[in-house]
């Protein structure tokens, strides 16, 4: 009799303690979302779970860290992956889309956070390489903030791959890397030697007094693309941009620029690969300028008459003599023009 009893209350015992273990007897989820941990099983199945203020998606295993993309157009929102690296430098591409920022984390399976970044660029913009060992990774992209209103893009990316080029064959919905935030020339094409194998630091520049007369003033980025090399007889060449769509509703290209007056020097709109608008500068006209040659003035270019078609901008400089060069950099689509009186000489809209 005894013994019947203690084996019935055995088995009570560990049905509850099954019904814990699956339920742990917890509440239905009505606020915010917990983290999930990603499941080690390969063939483990997306799991989404939503509450009022944020969702958390947990994406089945990816075989391999070389080509990993994470997305998500919701705000508030988190979504993590897990993928396997057999060692080496991979880079790290992010967009924050719609809102109004991304938070990117790579978290090795030996604990350490290999990626731990937040930016709030619109476009997908190469951020930064990183050498990493042979493991497993978790990838976790998290979107945070208010709709932005200035982004046209209805996706937040977090990329994971091998290489510091941009997707190919791809159109923007603005200009892709415009102010070269990534400290290089991702997703510009650059033509002879003249702008060099990666855009101009300003704080290294200044801190090496690499300008001429006086630091470089009235830019708004940390990196530019100019054919200036420290007063040394400058190259010629050119940089191009990846294509992108001119907004009906933001009709100008603003940007910032220095340039003399020179036929050999200039800006060009392409339109199928055919120069549409041509502009050329001389921002040493504005005479509040206490030094021309290194003082950036802003600059712009109407987009109207190519309104939903796909463009690239091309900044040229040929044959150019000592000391002369061009310096330009922080361009984007704008819904109004922003260009310092005075300084454009030409511009010309050629017949397609």
């Amino acid at each position: 009799m005894h013994r019947g009893i203690i084996v019935y209350i055995v088995i009570i015992i560990i049905i509850a303690a099954v019904a814990y273990y699956e339920t742990g007897f917890r509440s239905v989820l009505t606020q915010n979302t917990s983290t999930i941990i990603p499941s080690n099983n390969p063939h483990s199945t997306t799991t989404t779970i939503t509450g009022s203020k944020s969702t958390t998606t947990l994406i089945p295993f990816v075989s391999s860290c070389s080509n990993v993309t994470l997305t998500s157009r919701l705000l508030n929102a988190s979504t993590s992956v897990q993928c396997q690296w057999a060692g080496g430098l991979l880079g790290v591409w992010v967009a924050s889309g719609p809102s109004a920022s991304e938070h990117l984390t790579v978290l090795g399976a030996d604990g350490k956070l290999y990626v731990n970044q937040t930016a709030s660029y619109c476009q997908p913009t190469f951020f930064q390489n990183f050498t990493a060992p042979k493991q497993r990774y978790q990838v976790t992209l998290t979107t945070s903030g208010d709709v932005s209103s200035s982004c046209l893009s209805t996706w937040a990316y977090g990329i994971i791959n091998t290489t510091t080029n941009p997707p190919q064959n791809k159109v923007y919905t603005n200009v892709y890397n415009g102010n070269f935030s990534s400290g290089t020339y991702a997703g510009w094409n650059a033509t002879g030697p003249g702008f060099g194998t990666a855009p101009f630091n300003i704080t290294y520049g200044n801190s090496k007094q690499c300008y001429l007369g006086q630091p470089w003033s009235g830019y708004t980025g940390n990196y530019f693309a100019t054919t200036y090399n420290c007063g040394l007889t400058n190259a010629a060449g050119n940089i191009t941009s990846s294509p992108f769509i001119v907004n009906g509703t933001k009709p100008f290209l603003n940007f910032k620029l220095i340039s003399p007056a020179d036929a050999n020097i200039y800006i060009t709109i392409l339109s199928n690969g055919k120069r549409a608008i041509t502009a050329y500068y001389n921002t040493y006209n504005y005479s509040a300028s206490t030094n021309p040659a290194s003082t950036f003035q802003n600059a712009s270019i109407p987009l109207a008459t190519l309104s939903g078609k796909p463009v690239q901008v091309r900044v040229v400089a040929q044959e150019l003599k000592k000391q002369t060069f061009i310096a330009a950099g922080d361009f984007a689509l704008s819904n109004k023009p922003k260009q310092q009186q005075g300084i454009i000489t030409n511009l010309t809209f050629n017949q397609s």
